[in-house]
């Protein structure tokens, strides 16, 4: 009987340390854990609304989403938890406002921004036409990053600008467009698309990976298999950041007109580099 009762005691002991090592690992568990980033976004009332945020984590200038990287905002907050040390890029959403961007930089303590007063932006409309017909699917962008694609009828629209003269473009299969936007005119905008001389050949092929667009196969003759390499990562398009461009899209920005020059920014091995391939006409390839 007394041996059982110690067995007992030693099998409750021993229960009473794992127990006691286990809260403390609970507690130290700051110790392994990331930093949090946070702000409150509110309107020039200082009142909030519906809005979301995205987080990116930022590297070797590529830009890759974070786990549950977009958020709802609750009662205007956005939070973001235990992340890894480095550079990050929030970006907010919200109806008709403008879009607050900025990098964060989380290496030894977390980050709290505050509030933050969004203020209102600016709406256009417009159509995107090619020899007086509109065209569906053109790849719209604005300057700043915001993007979207023309309807069955060519239309396309906006908010969330910022207040001021902006630059616009169009792309697609059958051509490209650019028009200089004043801040006094909103509506009934129209980007005319230029055929050009036919559709230039860069000879680049390119497969979505987990850090972005990555090279796979390059056309012999061609600028791109003289410039590039498999396995170089595509940033931008002729000033275009395309990581967050669909396959579509990206094609549409790739294309252009005969001998028309695209710039490229690419990330080799690490190291940022910027290169110019002139668009050839496949024909020259069949005379080489």
């Amino acid at each position: 009987m007394a041996q059982s009762r110690q067995t007992t005691k030693g099998f409750v002991l021993l229960c009473l340390i794992f127990a006691a090592s286990f809260l403390l690992r609970g507690f130290n568990v700051s110790e392994s854990s990331g930093f949090d980033l946070s702000l409150r976004l509110v309107n020039e009332t200082g009142s909030t609304f519906e809005c979301a945020g995205t987080l990116w984590r930022e590297g070797g200038g590529v830009r890759r989403a974070t786990e549950d990287s977009t958020q709802l905002c609750k009662d205007g907050w956005l939070s973001w938890r235990d992340l890894q040390p480095g550079k990050y890029r929030v970006m907010t959403q919200a109806k008709d406002m403008q879009l607050f961007e900025q990098v964060v930089d989380l290496q030894s303590e977390s980050v709290a921004l505050g509030e933050v007063a969004l203020v209102p932006g600016r709406s256009i409309s417009g159509q995107i036409l090619l020899a007086g017909k509109p065209i569906e699917g053109a790849l719209v962008l604005v300057e700043g990053g915001r993007r979207t694609q023309s309807d069955a009828e060519g239309n396309f629209f906006f908010r969330g600008l910022p207040v001021k003269s902006l630059s616009l473009r169009a792309a697609a299969q059958a051509g490209r467009g650019a028009l200089e936007v004043p801040v006094e005119v909103s509506e009934g905008l129209v980007v005319q698309l230029e055929r050009g001389r036919g559709q230039g050949l860069m000879g680049l092929r390119f497969d979505r990976k987990e850090k972005g667009p990555t090279v796979t196969a390059l056309l012999e003759g061609t600028p791109a298999h003289a410039l590039l390499e498999r396995g170089d990562l595509l940033l931008k398009v002729d000033g275009v950041e395309v990581y967050e461009l669909s396959n579509e899209e990206l094609v549409q920005v790739l294309a252009g007109e005969i001998d028309s020059l695209g710039k490229l920014e690419i990330d080799r091995a690490g190291e940022i580099r910027s290169l110019e391939l002139r668009r050839i006409d496949p024909v020259e390839l069949t005379q080489q």
